[in-house]
């Protein structure tokens, strides 16, 4: 039985919904006319949310195992969406959208609810990450630096810093200030933030 994937134009960046009896075929994206092959399901079986690429590109990583598995579930799911991030949020209570990256830490947009309460500048916890490029998601401990409410006190915006800072941590984290590098002109940075 076909199942549902989602395609991003390697071109613009656009996300495409599709089915996975599609794999093979020629399409376009109907955002730029980009013209690409359906990827095979395959290639995103082990994703969380059936996500992948047009094709592998030098940029899709595959996430190490001490990377992609922890002992401790992940307290919130940080995504990478193209959807105004306090949007995202508004609607969303465990998977959260990410606003701001560097290479020793990051910023996300949580509810204001019970479980954000838990939260304060020097508490630790776990985060998954994840991104387009990424073929398993990321699971890292971060620490909580600060916490600014925002929209009416409906949305926390919170900055952590990475306590995971080893040599296979940081390659990740490269590849990921490289791919929002290259979306720069896709992305509304009035909208997101900086990315440093």
């Amino acid at each position: 039985m076909p199942i549902e994937t989602i395609i991003r134009c390697e071109k613009c960046g656009k996300v495409l919904r599709g089915k996975s009896d599609k794999a093979g075929a020629f399409t376009s994206c109907p955002n730029c006319m980009n013209k690409f092959i359906v990827p095979d399901a395959s290639s995103s079986e082990n994703r969380r949310y059936k996500r992948m690429l047009t094709s592998e590109s030098k940029l899709t990583l595959r996430i190490p195992e001490s990377l992609s598995k922890s002992k401790e579930p992940a307290l919130y799911c940080i995504a990478y969406t193209e959807v105004p991030p306090i949007e995202f949020a508004l609607n969303r209570s465990t998977c959260v959208p990410f606003v701001d990256l560097s290479g020793g830490g990051m910023g996300f947009l949580v509810k204001a609810d019970e479980k954000s309460r838990l939260i304060e500048p020097g508490s630790c916890f776990v985060v998954e990450i994840d991104f387009p490029i990424f073929v398993q998601p990321v699971f890292v401990q971060v620490e909580v630096l600060w916490l600014r409410p925002i929209s009416g006190d409906k949305l926390l915006r919170v900055g952590v810093q990475f306590k995971t800072a080893d040599e296979l941590f940081k390659k990740v984290v490269e590849r990921m200030i490289e791919y929002l590098s290259m979306r720069s002109d896709a992305i509304d940075i009035e909208k997101w933030g900086i990315f440093i």
